[in-house]
């Protein structure tokens, strides 16, 4: 926001349905509706070059060309509508000895995807270019790690709540979900930290922000 020549910075909120789910069958009914088993890693964005949705699917394959017994049922659920580059992400989806564990969803009913959030195990935000990022603070207000890129603006809106990774590095990409997948202890540690980093942002704290600018408290 400018305002009389000064630059200042407010953090755009995350909306109140994003929480933990309790009530299982709500998350089950999600999952129905959309054809999605647990466990699934999770991407919300368009399926684009910029998104790097191939990375996120290559990775996806490297995980499950490991054959262990925690990723046998495991699946991918993009979320997001396609965008530039949508043709490399459709021609490595149909060529992928895992294409039945690929679940594209396209555009999903935001009613719905706090419950598919909730029923997630890991979710993934690993673009090459970002603003925000609110699907981060989404996910980790819903209970779920993230591992995303280590985009400058990625790590400042999840801070330590989050596994940054360097986005062209496949390896480690796949090897630290592959943790998360693994290591409870380590999942758990994050889950906490997200709940607490989520709680810096809400609209309320956004407008109350703005206002203070807008009448010169600032």
């Amino acid at each position: 926001y400018v305002s009389g020549g000064n630059v200042y910075a407010v953090h755009h909120g995350n909306g109140e349905k994003y929480r933990p789910i309790d009530d299982k069958a709500i998350i089950v009914a999600a999952e129905q509706k959309y054809g999605l088993r647990a466990p699934y890693i999770l991407s919300v964005g368009r399926l684009e070059k910029k998104k790097n949705t191939v990375g996120i699917i290559m990775s996806f394959e490297k995980i499950k060309s490991g054959g262990t017994e925690n990723v046998k049922d495991l699946q991918l659920v993009l979320i997001g509508k396609p965008g530039f580059g949508y043709e490399k992400v459709s021609d490595l989806i149909s060529r992928s000895p895992f294409k039945n564990d690929i679940i594209t969803l396209g555009w999903v009913d935001e009613n719905d995807l706090p419950a598919i959030m909730n029923g997630a195990t890991v979710f993934v935000f690993p673009g090459f270019y970002e603003g925000f990022g609110l699907p981060i603070i989404q996910a980790l207000a819903c209970g779920l790690p993230v591992v995303a890129s280590n985009h400058p603006a990625l790590v400042e809106v999840g801070g330590a709540a989050i596994i940054a990774v360097d986005p062209e590095n496949i390896g480690e990409l796949a090897a630290q979900i592959s943790r998360l997948l693994a290591d409870d202890n380590l999942r758990k540690e994050k889950i906490a930290l997200g709940f607490a980093q989520a709680k810096k942002y809400s609209w309320r704290k956004c407008a109350e922000e703005t206002w203070d600018i807008i009448g010169g408290k600032r």
